[in-house]
């Protein structure tokens, strides 16, 4: 080999080596520090892109997650104000039937009328009390309330209108698509004031049990409602479950790509740092070469 002071092959060849085991040693030093296998697009160009797709979904899907839980929490204050009403138009129909035998006289019918009406004027109240988020659920303005339960953009897929089974329950008030329920209570007086009952006996067996009918057609149509509501309830939560599911899958998956086998990192970062202790001993001694060219001068 000849010996030449101006190029030095062996040290560029050591100071080489050196280089890339310093940027060997550097990564392994940064997947170990964070954890990541891909810590930028150079590391795994697909990879990366793999897991940036991977991150959107779980993401969207946890979003998702949390959505169904709100839609949950309204469909049960809906519920439990259409329970409020049920029992409300239970009682008084129990108080119809009382009300139908002809053993009470007239201060008894007052009587039964008086609690009656004030069981359906809270109905009134309570279908402008339930409201989620200032979002009224039992008035009838509400026609279309759509819960976004899925991370896609396909509506039928991933949204649910629950909209028609909230039911309006303001006492004769509504649209023809969107009616109230249909059980204002009026005698032959049209009033149950106390002052108006100068006719309180013409409301009489016949009467009360054509407004039995009304309730029963109010009750039915809650009863169908407070049912769909359920049905809705358990698509949501079972749809919850299967997003849980689903992110638990992609996470492992992800894992699989962007985590950093750590046990794997640290049997690297030991042969960097043999091989950069190693090579810049050898860059040392290359550096010495040179030196022999002084020894032919003497």
């Amino acid at each position: 080999m000849a010996i030449t002071v101006n190029t030095n092959i062996s040290a560029q060849i050591a100071q080489s080596n050196l280089i890339k085991n310093n940027d060997g040693l550097n990564k392994v030093l940064q997947q170990l520090s964070t954890g990541l296998r891909i810590n930028s697009a150079k590391d795994d160009a697909a990879g990366l892109a793999i897991s940036v797709g991977m991150t959107n979904q779980i993401q969207g899907n946890s979003r998702a997650a949390d959505n169904i839980q709100d839609g949950l929490n309204l469909m049960t204050t809906a519920e439990g104000g259409m329970e409020v009403v049920t029992d409300h138009l239970t009682r008084v129909r129990e108080l119809c039937v009382q009300a139908a035998n002809e053993i009470y006289n007239t201060q008894n019918k007052i009587a039964i009328l008086n609690e009656m009406k004030q069981r359906i004027s809270d109905v009134d109240i309570q279908s402008q009390s339930f409201n989620f988020n200032d979002i009224p659920l039992l008035d009838g303005t509400k026609t279309s309330l759509k819960l976004q339960f899925g991370s896609g953009t396909d509506p039928a897929l991933n949204s649910l209108d629950i909209g028609s089974t909230l039911t309006n329950m303001r006492i004769s008030a509504g649209t023809v698509d969107n009616p109230g329920l249909d059980v204002e209570l009026n005698v032959t007086t049209a009033s149950v004031a106390p002052s108006g009952y100068t006719s309180i006996n013409d409301w009489g067996p016949d009467e009360i049990m054509a407004y039995m009918d009304k309730l029963d057609s109010a009750l039915a149509k809650i009863t169908t409602d407070r049912s769909t509501l359920g049905a809705c309830s358990n698509r949501l939560q079972a749809n919850y479950d299967n997003l849980l599911a689903s992110n638990e899958n992609i996470q492992q998956s992800r894992s699989r790509i962007l985590d950093v086998d750590m046990a794997a990192a640290s049997t690297q970062m030991v042969k960097y740092q043999i091989l950069q202790q190693s090579t810049t001993a050898v860059l040392g001694q290359a550096n010495q070469v040179p030196q022999l060219a002084l020894s032919l001068l003497q």
